[in-house]
């Protein structure tokens, strides 16, 4: 997977067979300042996946992580679907 970052970049190396891929680790994004306040946003993924259909006509990906920085401490969950 490639462009995983808000800046445009990243790389994550997926595995997998089939239609599907999937990856597991931890990949910090460059920190993203926030317009307006003194701080910046980290996003560090910790999963990825992939699903091609059976068709091939629609691709369904996910990533879940954390994100710190500006006084936070969560997690997220970011999906695409496209056809």
């Amino acid at each position: 997977m490639n462009n995983v970052c808000f800046n445009g970049a990243g790389t994550l190396s997926v595995t997998g067979s089939g239609n599907s891929a999937s990856w597991s680790g931890s990949y910090a994004c460059a920190p993203i300042p926030q317009t307006g306040q003194n701080c910046s946003l980290t996003l560090t993924y910790t999963a990825a996946s992939a699903t091609l259909s059976a068709d091939g006509k629609t691709l369904t990906a996910t990533g879940t992580g954390t994100v710190t920085g500006c006084g936070l401490n969560t997690t997220f969950t970011l999906a695409f679907q496209g056809t």
